[in-house]
């Protein structure tokens, strides 16, 4: 712009002893040192919500709801018991990653667990839906490379690529020592890695973690195989 000084043009080379006789030229601009400092993309986290943030029984299911401890919250006809360090783990994902929650419930079932399990965070949340084409929802900006689904059930994941997912032991809230969302445990040192990692798939593939997802190796694998068959899928285990 008119009026302005000439922007000096700061060049650092590898070689530089102060003396000034260096070949700038083949030293490298402030500006292409900052390309390479540039953020790190977030990849996106895939949470389900029951059986792994929550546990939620009917209220006239007696023997399913536990007799040592009161519900945190209520949703219609169903109790509502939050995991231990949920809303600690919820808060650390989002430091790192973007995070979304995939459900088949109903959305007013949803909205009232949400509120237990997060309060003010869930408006940091990139969505809350039913993930049926999650990778088409966010064309060009997410896909198997950089999204991970953690869940409690392998089964549920049986239709994704292999290495997208990782498999939590399902919240048993009779469990006092439960300690499978402390950011501080394993989970969290896991997915620190992750999120410097340069492919989900290739991270997870190398670093196991949790139940193991459904492969040939599974003792009902004739059953998942058939039901994979009829479906028209790949069998990529």
């Amino acid at each position: 712009m008119a009026g302005e000084s000439p922007k000096k043009k700061l060049i650092l080379s590898e070689n530089d002893d102060g003396d000034g006789d260096e070949d700038y030229d083949n030293g490298r601009t402030l500006g292409e040192c900052k390309l390479n400092l540039a953020p790190r993309k977030k990849k996106l986290l895939v949470f389900y919500l029951n059986g792994l943030l929550v546990y939620k029984v009917f209220c006239f299911n007696k023997p399913g709801i536990p007799s040592d401890r009161t519900s945190d919250g209520k949703c219609g006809n169903h109790l509502v018991f939050k995991r231990a360090f949920a809303e600690e783990f919820i808060q650390f994902c989002l430091e790192r990653f973007e995070v979304g929650i995939w459900t088949s419930a109903r959305e007013k079932t949803v909205d009232g667990v949400l509120d237990c399990v997060m309060e003010t965070l869930r408006s940091r949340l990139v969505f809350v839906w039913d993930q049926h084409q999650l990778w088409d929802h966010f064309e060009g900006k997410y896909s198997e490379s950089d999204t991970l689904l953690i869940d409690d059930q392998p089964y549920k994941a049986l239709l994704n690529p292999p290495y997208s997912g990782i498999f939590l032991d399902p919240y048993n809230p009779d469990n006092s020592n439960d300690n499978a969302l402390d950011p501080k445990k394993e989970l969290g040192e896991y997915l620190d890695g992750l999120a410097v990692a340069d492919d989900v798939r290739l991270y997870v593939k190398d670093n196991p973690f949790g139940q193991p997802a459904i492969s040939s190796e599974h003792p009902d694998w004739n059953f998942y195989s058939d039901v994979l068959r009829k479906l028209g899928k790949d069998l990529h285990c």
